[in-house]
């Protein structure tokens, strides 16, 4: 596969083929195999493009020259869920480390030899509240992993 533009033709690689570049890329693209059609084609403009190329023989007169489609990219129906699932999970994790921590802090200051909060009933009563807290958040986060791990197993 090259790529022809006003410089000159440049050498992009072998179908199949991933060309990453900051930017489109600009020209015509020419595929060529022995005993096939030149495929000719103007690459998208978007920065991800794919195209399918199919050679045709050249004892295939049917058609002047390959058939060429543009394919866009394949992304699932149902890749929202997946998306949801992550960021549920993503949040919840926060949510219970933010809580874990915030009911360890509390439990220092209840359980803190010298201090006048020491066994302060409304301390232990705040740390377990917290870490109440935080475990919920953290069967949330479960449960998004847990639909993340059966979406990729079903696949």
């Amino acid at each position: 596969v090259a790529l022809e533009a006003e410089r000159g033709r440049e050498m992009l690689g072998v179908a199949p083929l991933i060309v990453e570049r900051n930017a489109p890329l600009r020209g015509t693209l020419v595929a060529e195999r022995d005993g096939s059609l030149a495929a000719r084609f103007t690459p998208g403009d978007s920065l991800d493009n794919r195209h399918l190329i199919l050679m045709r023989p050249l004892e295939d007169r049917a058609r002047p020259d390959a058939a060429v489609g543009w394919m866009p990219p394949r992304r699932s129906p149902n890749a929202w869920i997946d998306i949801a699932a992550a960021g549920v999970a993503l949040a919840a994790a926060g949510v219970a480390i933010h809580y874990k921590f915030r009911a360890d802090d509390v439990d220092d200051r209840y359980r803190q030899l010298g201090s006048l909060e020491r066994g302060d009933p409304v301390l232990k009563a705040e740390a377990e509240r917290l870490d109440t807290y935080s475990l919920a958040a953290l069967g949330v986060m479960q449960v998004g992993v847990g639909v993340l791990a059966v979406r990729f197993i079903l696949r």
